[in-house]
Formats: structure tokens, C-alpha cells, sequence
């Protein structure tokens, strides 16, 4: 096993430890294999490539999916093939980077009968930026169901890298259920911390290394909500038990965590019965496990729908009026509520947030066209950014997962 062509690693040594890619005894979990990697310098954005094609079975035609984590090397344009996980789907907005930038945990919904049959199942997937130590973790319960519309992987690691929270859908009682665990990486030992009931329960963000926010969503209208759930209280725990900090299905809202894990901002815009997005916004701060909000900033024009951190000191708002455009597209603030500053009008571009690389400039999103999708990179200090993946709706699908430095 070596590296992808192409990349600034430094070769790694072969696997001294051997690592299993096949499903561990059912409700049971692996310990993961996380030997170092020596990284470059260059910055990489991982992304997600889903090819489509079709199979006929018993008279019927299905969906199959071949799935590839890949990595762009914005310097020199290079791209490099991470993993390829057949008869799979992986949504990127499952797949997450370790705090040091050398592994992506994600989720896969695979086809336990490939090309025969109409059985999947979920599951927990890791391996290194340069593709090696690829291993699997946990398997859900097997669903016959199609690719389910409503479930949303997500995996979030703790500071120190030796715990994970993720969610499955599992059956309970003849219904679906979404499950959140809790993954002690370095035993293998696996808890279910959280049954969600009727809610799409997901983790978002610890705060330190035993509590962590929950995403709520229980379904449109609204946005999801927050919930502070602390793995100290053990497993089991009841999703009406924990804390709410920000209230479920509010239309127009957005939240975002300080770099530090200390504050909470929460946004709200107004948003009518029609569906029309306009001012006045709010904009407030918390601390980050709840207490008196305090406003940093109100507009009465801007419809600030959606916010992002671009350092420890400026927030990335997302302005989409629905009537009056003219002002849509980026802002930056700085967290104390002032500096307020339009940085890029309304584009294709700027329909959404972008995700910001480490030196706080540039960016990458993707972008949805007439019959397909591109992923973009560019800098926030202005330009046209370049495409770098396209692909049409017929072919598949690509996204991102997140930034690496190769």
C-alpha cells in the first residue's frame, strides 16, 4: 500500500497493525488504527464522487452506486483517489476530518446483495488522507428500503480523537429509529447514548471532550434545533432529558459555535406564511452551554438566513431576501456585532455558505445547475472561482467533505 500518486506525503510505512474492512459481530464495534502520517504543505479539499448506474433484477430496474473520496490539491491541481467503496453510497455530509487532519471517518449505505437483491445497511467507515489503514467500525441493522430521504449520517469526533458520535437508522417496534452512539475508538466499546422519537437526531459539535451539541430537526417547516447532551451521564438517555438550547422547527433561524466552544450565536430572520425571507434580523450570542442571549446585531433590510465562522473574531453571513435581492449574497461581521461589511454580491456562488479553509480566505461549496452539480474553489476576498468536479444528475453526484494539508 502507498500513497495516491501525486501527493506532498511523506511514504508511509506498511500497516503494522492489520486492519478488517469486513462488518464486526452484530451491536458490537472496532477499535480504530491510527498510526501518524507525516503531511505536507499544500491544501487539499476532500470530496465525495457518487457514479450511477443501472441493474435489472426479477424484471425490475435499480439504482447502483460506486462511491470515491478523492482530494484536490488546490496548488497544483492534482487529483488523487483516497478510497473506492463499491455497491455504496456515502452522502458527504457524513464523512468528517479528525481534529489533526489525517483521517475522515463517514457513512455508507450499501447493498448487502449487489446487483440481486433489495437489502442495505449502514455503515461506520475510516481511513487515513493518503487512503491507507481503510476499516470499518460498525454495521447497522440490514433495512430493505431504498436510499431513505430522511435519515442524514453524520459522525463528529471529540477534541482529543479518542471518542465518536454518530447515528444509524435502525428498526424498533416494526419503525424506523435513529439511533445516536457513542464510539470509544481507542477499546472499540460501543454505547447508544440517545433514541431519538420522531426527530432526526444528529451529533453537530462537542463543546469538550464528554458534552456535545445535538442537532434536532423534526421534520419541515423550521430549522433544526440544539441539544447539549453530556456522555459523562452514561447511556441511555432520554432525548426529552437533555437540554434544549435553541427551540426546534423555528422558520428563517441559524446558529453557528465560537472557535473556542465558549459562545453561541443565533441568528433569526422573518420569514412569513408565503414563504418570503426579509428584515428585520437578529443576531445574538450565548454562552455555548446555555444562559441569557445577548443581541450583537438587528437589521431591519437584511435577511440573514445562515451564518459561519471565518476566524475566532468574524462571522460569514448568508443574506437571501426573497423580494428585494440587492443586497443578497456574503457578509462578514466581527462577533462583537460590528465592521459589518458586504464581501460578494448574490451569484451562483453565493446561494450558499462556503466551507472556509485554515487561513480564513478561501473557500469551497458546491453549486447546483440545470442537470447537475459542480464543486468550486475560490477566495473570499473576491474573483471568479474555478470549478474543479462536475458531473450531471444522470452520472451521479459529488460534495464536500471538508479541507486537509497534504
Amino acid at each position: 500500500m502507498t500513497p495516491a500518486t501525486g501527493t506532498t506525503t511523506t511514504p508511509a510505512a506498511l500497516p503494522t497493525v492489520a486492519v478488517q474492512t469486513s462488518c464486526p459481530a452484530a451491536g458490537t464495534a472496532r477499535a480504530a488504527v491510527m498510526p501518524s502520517l507525516t503531511q505536507g504543505s499544500h491544501a487539499n479539499i476532500v470530496y465525495t464522487y457518487q457514479s450511477f448506474s443501472s441493474y435489472q433484477y426479477q424484471g425490475q430496474t435499480y439504482q447502483d452506486v460506486t462511491s470515491y473520496l478523492k482530494l484536490y490539491d488546490v496548488t497544483t491541481g492534482a487529483k488523487n483517489l483516497i478510497a473506492t467503496i463499491p455497491h455504496s453510497r456515502i452522502d458527504s455530509y457524513s464523512a468528517t476530518i479528525s481534529p489533526d487532519g489525517q483521517w475522515i471517518m463517514f457513512e455508507t449505505y450499501t447493498d448487502v446483495h449487489p446487483l440481486s437483491g433489495f437489502e442495505f445497511i449502514t455503515v461506520l467507515k475510516l481511513v487515513r488522507v493518503d487512503g491507507q489503514y481503510l476499516q470499518t467500525l460498525f454495521c447497522g441493522t440490514p433495512l430493505n428500503a431504498s436510499f431513505p430521504d430522511d435519515y442524514a449520517a453524520a459522525t463528529s469526533w471529540s477534541p482529543n480523537q479518542k471518542a465518536l458520535l454518530f447515528n444509524q437508522l435502525s428498526i424498533v417496534q416494526n419503525r424506523g429509529a435513529e439511533m445516536l452512539y457513542l464510539l470509544n475508538l481507542t477499546s472499540g466499546n460501543l454505547q447508544q447514548e440517545v433514541q431519538a422519537d420522531q426527530t432526526n437526531l444528529a451529533s453537530y459539535n462537542w463543546l469538550d471532550n464528554t458534552r456535545a451539541l445535538l442537532s434536532a430537526h423534526t421534520g419541515p417547516p423550521g430549522s433544526p434545533g440544539l441539544l447539549l447532551l453530556d456522555t459523562g451521564k452514561g447511556p441511555g438517555q432520554q432525548e426529552a432529558s437533555l437540554q434544549a438550547l435553541v427551540k426546534a422547527g423555528q422558520p428563517c433561524q441559524s446558529y453557528e459555535i465560537s472557535p473556542d466552544n465558549a459562545q453561541l450565536f443565533v441568528g433569526q430572520c422573518n420569514f412569513d406564511n408565503n414563504g418570503v425571507a426579509s428584515g428585520p434580523s437578529t443576531l445574538g450570542v450565548e454562552p455555548a452551554t446555555g444562559g441569557t442571549p445577548r443581541t450583537i446585531f438587528t437589521s431591519q433590510q437584511l435577511a440573514v438566513c445562515s451564518m459561519e465562522m471565518i476566524s475566532s473574531t468574524t462571522l460569514l453571513l448568508l443574506v437571501c431576501n426573497t423580494t428585494n435581492t440587492s443586497q443578497n449574497g456574503w457578509w462578514e461581521i466581527h462577533t462583537d456585532g460590528s465592521g459589518l461589511t458586504r464581501l460578494q454580491a448574490a451569484s451562483d456562488y453565493t446561494m450558499f455558505l462556503p466551507i472556509i479553509a485554515r487561513d480564513g480566505n478561501m473557500y469551497t461549496l458546491g453549486t447546483y445547475h440545470s442537470g447537475g452539480q459542480s464543486l468550486v474553489v475560490g477566495t473570499l476576498n473576491g474573483g471568479t472561482p474555478k470549478s474543479f468536479a462536475t458531473i450531471t444528475s444522470s452520472q451521479g453526484e459529488v460534495g464536500i467533505v471538508g479541507w486537509a494539508t497534504m
